[in-house]
């Protein structure tokens, strides 16, 4: 299946990549958002089942992690639609299915 990023995961990801750059350099800021989204391609893409669904936060809402981050994604007709990727230690509770559903 293909993959898709809602505007809030793309933020995400430049956010990460910004953060990554100032910390590490841009060859390490490059090296994660590239594993995230190629891990994301080669895994969730051709097996979008594989991720933990996540009821509490929203009926459709299934999560992998790709450590330290977790991409939080829906399973659409012939796409996967990515809709945050979130550091693992933030705490996600219900209050972030406002983020999420708004997708």
């Amino acid at each position: 299946m293909r993959i898709a990023y809602s505007p809030a995961a793309r933020t995400d990801l430049a956010r990460m990549r910004l953060d990554y750059e100032a910390r590490a350099g841009l060859r390490i800021a490059d090296e994660l958002v590239g594993r995230i989204a190629c891990t994301l391609q080669d895994v969730v893409g051709n097996h979008p089942t594989a991720g933990r669904a996540r009821p509490e936060l929203d009926h459709d809402i299934r999560s992998f992690p790709i450590v330290p981050y977790v991409a939080f994604y829906r399973i659409a007709r012939s796409r996967v639609i990515v809709v945050r990727v979130l550091h693992g230690r933030r705490d996600i509770h219900p209050p972030i299915v406002s983020f999420l559903a708004a997708v």
